[in-house]
């Protein structure tokens, strides 16, 4: 298999948090070898409250597995103290829109999949 082949499954490939003694709730995905993002998919903007719980969870993850890059994947605005604060501790942050919906697609032509299955999928990944 190709390089940029592996990129696509380990965009959607996710992890379970426990094995980083973190909630449930909390969405792991992997993003490259020995990269993790947490995944904050929320419509609301992310505040310095919400970036310091981010840095915590990070701490955890390495805890585990110290030579793990951790990434925020967010799909809201993100303040500055936040993103600042962030990026001090070494968490890269990427924001999601079109772009995963670009990439849903280009998976769905790849493997020949429906539209309408691909739009269950994308809808599943939003929540």
């Amino acid at each position: 298999m190709q390089k940029h082949d592996n990129r696509i499954f380990f965009m959607f490939m996710e992890l379970n948090p426990s094995v980083y003694n973190l909630p449930a709730r909390i969405k792991l995905r992997v993003v490259g070898d020995n990269h993790i993002a947490i995944v904050k998919l929320i419509k609301s903007r992310i505040i310095q409250k919400d970036a310091a719980k981010i840095i915590e969870m990070s701490k955890q993850i390495q805890a585990v597995q110290p030579n793990m890059k951790v990434s925020l994947i967010c799909s809201s605005a993100i303040c500055s103290k936040s993103l600042e604060l962030l990026q001090r501790e070494g968490i890269s942050v990427q924001v999601e829109g079109l772009q995963i919906i670009c990439q849903l697609f280009v998976i769905c032509l790849i493997f020949n999949l429906n539209v309408v299955f691909c739009s269950f999928i994308f809808v599943y990944l939003l929540n």
